[in-house]
């Protein structure tokens, strides 16, 4: 069976670090996520926005993008 191609997976940067046992302090997330929100800028991708109860709107990335980041 294939898999519909909108299937990859968005998170946050900071559940992707909670996922991977990479530290959440705030300026290690936000840098994360200005790396991915500047790798999907080059690539043309539009990040998407969540509700989040502490921060209100946050962005969410495809996962890949984030592994860009954490890898850069």
């Amino acid at each position: 069976m294939t898999q519909p191609v909108n299937c990859i997976p968005w998170m946050t940067a900071l559940a992707f670090r909670r996922q991977c046992g990479l530290s959440t302090l705030g300026a290690e997330v936000a840098r994360h996520g200005r790396e991915a929100a500047a790798r999907c800028k080059e690539l043309g991708i539009e990040p998407r926005r969540i509700f989040d109860e502490r921060w209100g709107q946050v962005n969410t990335y495809p996962w890949y993008m984030l592994v860009y980041a954490v890898a850069k």
